[in-house]
């Protein structure tokens, strides 16, 4: 599966040099969970993130509907370009099924 400049996912990459971008708020960052906490709650590695969605500076890739089933198996290779002018930054990935 390819990231394509659409946020969609394709079964094959792009050829046009397309890319997908957004500001960054380093004064409103991403929070990790959707409850108001005072710290890192245990389950935050396995909550539910598409709330952090509805955010501009959060890129969301999503296919149509499937029809049947795809079985995806084996190692993930992300070959994953970015740029920033900020000395401190964060790239926080999740692999999410609904």
């Amino acid at each position: 599966m390819f990231l394509a400049a659409d946020e969609t996912l394709s079964a094959q990459p792009e050829k046009t040099g397309e890319f997908s971008d957004f500001i960054s708020a380093p004064n409103k960052p991403v929070p990790h969970s959707a409850k108001i906490s005072k710290g890192w709650d245990k389950p935050y590695m396995i909550e539910d993130q598409r709330f952090s969605a509805r955010r501009p500076d959060v890129l969301v890739f999503e296919t149509e509907v499937m029809s049947d089933d795809l079985t995806i198996a084996g190692a993930i290779d992300l070959d994953l370009w970015f740029s920033t002018w900020l000395m401190y930054f964060q790239v926080k990935m999740s692999i999410q099924t609904k």
